[in-house]
């Protein structure tokens, strides 16, 4: 009963020291944005006069809900700064 008590102890333990040992510091997965992060984040990059990836930020957007009406309008002002028209399409 005593080695059946301490061979459970010694793999709780050790259960525990490999779990909290192998956590990263931070997370390796993309964060999620959606469509109003990538809407917010194209409006940044669109004030700081980057249309190109304004534009690409506003697209990913739309690709995400097709509905957000804010995503568009963006890509059209960003577009209005480029010398290649966007243009939407399978």
């Amino acid at each position: 009963m005593r080695r059946t008590i301490a061979a459970l102890v010694f793999i709780l333990a050790g259960g525990f020291a490999l779990v909290s040992g192998c956590a990263p510091e931070s997370p390796t997965h993309p964060d999620v944005l959606g469509a109003e992060g990538f809407t917010d984040s194209g409006w940044v990059e669109y004030q700081a006069g980057h249309y190109s990836l304004a534009r690409e930020l506003f697209e990913s957007a739309i690709y995400v809900d097709a509905t957000y009406a804010e995503a568009y309008l963006g890509a059209g002002m960003s577009t209005l700064h480029l010398s290649d028209y966007w243009t939407w399409g399978p």
